[in-house]
């Protein structure tokens, strides 16, 4: 089960608050985390938004990717876990 959606192309002004409001329709929200670089303190323009479900992760996927979020356009797929080997 892959709950966790990986958000592309976000403003640098989106923040947590604008990402639950826009994605809540779709189902209740876990957890959303903004990645932001730490030597400026601005977003780096992506996002993670964790539902309770992988249905509501692939309505909100199909509902808001390529759709005009924020002033930008978003790219929305499910995340990948990717395995490091050494």
């Amino acid at each position: 089960m892959n709950n966790k959606l990986y958000i592309s192309g976000l403003s640098i002004i989106t923040d947590e608050s604008i990402l639950k409001e826009g994605f809540s329709p779709f189902g209740l929200i876990k957890e959303i985390k903004i990645i932001y670089d730490r030597s400026t303190g601005y977003s780096k323009g992506f996002a993670f938004i964790t539902f309770s479900t992988e249905e509501e992760a692939l309505l909100a996927e199909k509902m808001m990717n390529e759709r005009n979020f924020d002033g930008r356009v978003l790219k929305v797929s499910i995340a990948k876990d990717h395995i490091i080997k050494n």
